[in-house]
């Protein structure tokens, strides 16, 4: 049908409900609207896991940016390896 009525299948693709081609009783492709793709798209985007993470991440990130953060790091890097060592061992009791 689409080889012999490519404008009417155009025509019926770009209204809201968009069309499906098949080939052998099997899609092979999907006419859809434009609006209704581009909506699809953005509500896929709001969920798209990776957005999750950065977002996860930049929270965390800024956390550790805070003067409080800023303090812990310059403490650690400024202890001695018996300060830092004996800071691990309480760290690791408090785990248990």
């Amino acid at each position: 049908m689409l080889k012999n009525n490519f404008k009417v299948v155009f025509d019926l693709g770009t209204h809201e409900t968009g069309v499906c081609i098949t080939r052998n009783n099997k899609r092979d492709a999907v006419l859809l609207n434009a609006k209704l793709y581009d909506a699809m798209v953005a509500r896929l985007a709001e969920h798209d896991p990776l957005i999750s993470l950065k977002k996860e991440y930049d929270a965390i990130f800024s956390k550790a940016q805070s003067d409080k953060a800023g303090k812990a790091y310059d403490a650690a890097f400024r202890a001695s390896p018996e300060a830092l060592g004996k800071a691990a061992v309480a760290q690791a009791k408090n785990r248990r």
